[in-house]
C-alpha cells in the first residue's frame, strides 16, 4: 500500500484494531460510482478477507460499469444509473469532500462492538 493509504488508516482507525470480516457480510457503500476503478481496487481489498458476502451501494453508478461491478460483487444495489455519469457532485444538490479530519470525527466512537454489531 501507498504512504497516502497507510496514513488515511491510521487516521480513520484511530489506534483501533482493524476488525475480522471473515465469514461476514459487508456493504460497501461509496456517495457514487462514476468509475470502476476505485471500487473494483476496494472490492479486491476485502475479498482477501474471506467474507461471507460483499454488497456494494451506492444511490448512483454510471451504467457503463453497472454489469462490470455486479460480477465482482455478490450484490449492487444502486439507485439511478445515468449513461456517462462523469462526475458524482452534479447528481446533489450539495457536495463537498469530506476531509480526512471530518472523516474521522465520524468515526470516532464506533468501535469493533458498534460497527460488528
Amino acid at each position: 500500500m501507498s504512504t497516502k493509504v497507510h496514513r488515511r488508516e491510521a487516521i480513520y482507525r484511530g489506534g483501533r484494531a482493524p476488525l475480522c470480516l471473515q465469514g461476514r457480510t459487508v456493504v460497501l457503500a461509496s456517495d457514487g460510482l462514476t468509475a470502476a476503478l476505485t471500487a473494483r481496487t476496494a472490492v479486491r481489498a476485502l475479498r482477501s478477507e474471506h467474507l461471507g458476502r460483499l454488497v456494494l451501494a451506492a444511490p448512483l453508478c454510471d451504467a457503463r460499469f453497472a454489469d462490470e461491478l455486479r460480477r465482482d460483487v455478490d450484490a449492487l444495489v444502486c439507485l439511478h444509473q445515468p449513461l456517462y455519469a462523469r462526475a458524482t457532485g452534479p447528481f446533489y444538490g450539495e457536495f463537498h469532500e469530506v476531509t480526512d479530519r471530518e472523516a474521522a470525527v465520524l468515526l470516532r466512537g464506533h468501535g469493533p462492538c458498534a460497527a460488528a454489531g
